[in-house]
């Protein structure tokens, strides 16, 4: 029996996949389970709605995700293949395109309590990693393109004095630049700035979510 896991689950209905059984041992355990239509699965990957989503087919999947960057993949929604009739060369596939696990069925109820707990773990990884994007996100959009431009001249190790001279500003409003950058963005120190920025952008580069447009670029 699967016991004491809280977490919702997506399943996208298989004839080769986890049978009614197998959902309702789920759902005496305490898990939400609720059907997902293959047409939703890229929504449900870059959501939140569920924590883990399973399915008994590759049909689509590999193809999908194959095309989602390895660092994106690492902050999506993780994915079960539970299934009685998928082949080795399959599942290679399935694992290689970024899904979580394979799980080939008839499987004990141990061995399924162990790849939802797993699973479980995986995805609340998972989901801080996507809070923490989401709240650099909002920080930095809040700046203003002249704001970016101080911003990307401090990346590149510029003084204030020579940020003042390129952009032809006083040094004050740089200073004031300076000051609002670390007021919007919650930053301590220069460093803490700086680590953020480049985290940021590099997350967007990656297209942490591509339904974000691209950040403004630093003219």
């Amino acid at each position: 029996m699967v016991e004491d896991i809280q977490m919702s689950v997506g399943v996208i209905p298989s004839n080769d996949g986890i049978t009614p059984v197998q959902e309702t041992c789920l759902r005496s355990a305490g898990l939400a389970i609720f059907p997902v239509h293959p047409m939703d699965l890229a929504t449900c990957l870059l959501g939140s709605k569920y924590q883990l989503i399973i399915t008994g087919s590759t049909s689509g999947i590999v193809e999908m995700m194959g095309e989602i960057p390895p660092e994106t993949m690492a902050h999506l929604t993780p994915v079960l293949i539970a299934s009685s009739t998928i082949s080795v060369p399959q599942a290679i596939a399935a694992m290689h395109a970024g899904v979580w696990s394979v799980l080939a069925l008839p499987c004990s109820d141990e061995e399924l309590r162990e790849h939802l707990r797993d699973g479980l773990q995986i995805s609340q990884r998972r989901s801080q990693k996507r809070h923490k994007f989401h709240q650099l996100d909002d920080r930095f959009r809040q700046l203003d393109e002249n704001e970016f431009q101080v911003l990307e001249m401090i990346v590149e190790g510029k003084s204030a004095k020579q940020i003042a001279l390129d952009l032809n500003i006083s040094s004050r409003t740089v200073d004031r630049r300076k000051q609002s950058l670390h007021e919007k963005t919650s930053s301590q120190s220069l460093a803490d700035l700086m680590l953020s920025y480049l985290e940021w952008r590099m997350t967007h580069k990656n297209k942490l979510n591509p339904m974000n447009p691209v950040p403004p670029e630093a003219p």
